[in-house]
């Protein structure tokens, strides 16, 4: 400021003093001084705005670098919390390149820095999860394991999306104890299991075979008519089958055979089913409405499934001036469930939460495995069995299956 001041009073000084290199115009001393004190206010003017610029400069950098100082402390913080995880860690792009690793998952790879590792694919470094990044639109929204042959371990991992497309979060983790623990755990759930399942049936078995001791105790004792002969021989014979039809449940129960399910036209296995049990029992009204569409169940563990529903129902039935049984096929968010509705007084409150549980019965000659056979053939057909309370009273057993991919979009049918 102060050199273009100097150089324009020089310049002013010249015209002044020296008119003729400035035309035939003499400029007169007012004016000089006028505009000198116009240019000198101006200069002021001007060095106060650069002063003013330079300072909001300074501070405008002085805040980026602190901004940038926030930052790296942020990235810094980021990678030690990431550090801390006990699970390994990374960040891929949509291409499987790794952007970010922490400790964790470094000390599995054979590199022992982190820019030895970025910018490569982390198949490169863990080819067991090769498959599943295939896959990964369908396996993101669970955990999954998998067996590493190279290292002899079993890792439990998730690969996730991140918004915006940003790429996608690989956590994982070693298992391998853990799954050795579980698979104890359920070693010891099954021998608990067999000795419930064994203390169960030696108490079933228990009644009926005191029965039949008794009675051959009293036919060998002799001295008896034939009529009490042949009465005690028709409890013998009672037993007998009592105990033969427990063991031939208690044998489907232990071992079911393995599911062949096929498609099945579910309104005409309905019908096979109801045609001996109209028969046997006319009095009760079955009312049936499913639809056309092929059922895929194994056609003996339906029947079964629909024999052991069809007695619960009429054992309720018991006593009712109008027993009613009602059978209806339902689709809900892509699942097709079978439901059973009958208008009886609905689940003894003694037995609830244990229906389900073998040998649990309310019946005086019942096995107490029907449900619990039941149940375990609809899983091994890959659906679920469970007991409600029905809409309008009684007990509204239901089975859910899950439909496949390509018949979701069914329009729902309810029942009535």
């Amino acid at each position: 400021s102060i050199l273009v001041w100097i150089t324009i009073f020089l310049i002013s000084c010249v015209q002044f003093y020296f008119p003729r290199y400035w035309g035939e115009i003499h400029v007169r001393g007012s004016d000089l001084a006028y505009n000198f004190s116009m240019l000198t206010v101006a200069l002021v003017l001007i060095n106060s705005l650069v002063k003013l610029s330079g300072a909001q400069e300074r501070k405008l950098l002085n805040r980026v670098i602190e901004q940038e100082s926030v930052l790296q402390r942020a990235k810094e913080l980021q990678f030690r919390v990431f550090d801390w995880l006990d699970a390994g860690l990374m960040v891929v792009d949509q291409q499987g390149i790794i952007t970010t690793i922490n400790q964790t998952a470094l000390v599995w790879t054979s590199e022992s820095h982190r820019s030895k590792i970025i910018g490569r694919s982390f198949v490169h470094f863990f080819p067991e999860f090769s498959p599943f990044w295939e896959d990964r639109g369908q396996i993101s929204l669970r955990r999954n394991t998998v067996t590493s042959q190279k290292r002899n371990v079993i890792f439990g991992f998730k690969i996730t999306q991140l918004p915006a497309q940003q790429g996608w979060l690989i956590l994982f983790s070693d298992i391998t104890d853990v799954q050795r623990l579980e698979n104890q755990v359920k070693e010891m759930e099954k021998l608990a299991s067999v000795g419930e399942l064994a203390a169960g049936l030696a108490h079933e078995m228990k009644n009926p075979l005191a029965g039949i001791k008794a009675s051959l105790q009293l036919l060998l004792s002799g001295d008896m008519d034939q009529e009490v002969s042949d009465r005690l021989a028709r409890v013998i014979v009672r037993d007998i089958d009592r105990l033969d039809f427990l063991l031939k449940d208690f044998l489907i129960f232990a071992r079911p055979r393995e599911a062949r399910p096929e498609p099945l036209d579910l309104g005409q296995e309905i019908e096979h089913v109801l045609m001996s049990f109209r028969l046997q029992h006319p009095m009760v009204r079955v009312q049936v409405d499913v639809g056309p569409e092929p059922y895929l169940f194994d056609r003996d563990h339906l029947h079964q499934i629909l024999i052991n529903l069809l007695g619960n129902a009429l054992q309720a039935l018991q006593g009712r001036e109008k027993p009613v049984i009602s059978i209806a096929d339902m689709r809900d968010s892509g699942q097709r469930k079978v439901v059973v509705d009958d208008n009886g007084p609905g689940l003894d409150p003694t037995v609830r939460g244990r229906c389900f549980d073998p040998f649990v019965t309310t019946k005086a000659l019942g096995s107490g495995l029907g449900l619990a056979i039941a149940r375990r053939l609809a899983v091994q057909n890959g659906a679920f069995l469970e007991l409600l309370d029905g809409p309008d009273g009684g007990v509204r057993a239901v089975l859910t299956q899950e439909q496949p991919s390509g018949r979701k979009g069914t329009e729902t049918q309810d029942s009535p």
